[in-house]
């Protein structure tokens, strides 16, 4: 394995350029943004650079532009709901996240003996 980039800002690997040559990589390196963009580099660790048109996997399926990530669950924003202060998102989480805790509570840890220190080795 061998590092085709280097700053002290982290890069995340993505996936392939559309020629299969290079890599497309998350970083936060661009010091005027606070956000993580898109660069892409050749894999002889050349110039780095921003894409300008879709990234596509060597089997040609579209991994970047226009494309989020694909959510494990639907939920429609209410901008009533959101208007009054509540989290529709974060609701359904918390809902999921009980639901599967009651059907699968965590163990309850047995509390260890009192360790006594005075006793004689």
């Amino acid at each position: 394995m061998a590092a085709l980039t280097w700053h002290p800002s982290s890069d995340s690997a993505l996936g392939w350029t559309p020629d299969g040559r290079g890599i497309l990589f998350a970083s936060g390196r661009t010091a005027y943004s606070r956000f993580v963009e898109l660069f892409t580099v050749n894999l002889d660790g050349g110039y780095v650079s921003s894409p300008s048109s879709d990234v596509w996997s060597p089997d040609g399926h579209c991994i970047a532009e226009n494309i989020g990530i694909i959510p494990d669950v639907e939920v429609e924003l209410d901008p009533e709901l959101v208007r009054q202060g509540k989290d529709p998102q974060l609701d359904k989480a918390i809902e999921i996240v009980m639901d599967e805790l009651a059907r699968n509570p965590l163990p309850k840890p047995k509390r260890p003996a009192y360790p006594d220190h005075h006793k004689k080795k």
